[in-house]
């Protein structure tokens, strides 16, 4: 019977080899992307109402209506 010590050690171990691994390294880039898009879009969302007024000022600057 394996003991919780070994287990960790054998999951510690085996995280460091799919860090090492290409594949691996790719993949958590892939998460990593896709987690700094999750933060952008909470973001804009968060702050949706000044981003629209501020791009609707901006529109009507250029277009002369403002």
């Amino acid at each position: 019977m394996t003991t919780l010590k070994s287990q960790l050690t054998a999951l510690v171990n085996q995280v460091r080899n799919f860090e090492q691994d290409e594949d691996g390294i790719e993949s958590i880039q892939v998460v990593m992307i896709l987690a700094f898009g999750a933060v952008v879009m909470v973001a804009a969302w968060a702050f949706w109402d000044q981003i629209k007024g501020w791009a609707t000022g901006l529109i009507g600057q250029i277009l002369g209506k403002g």
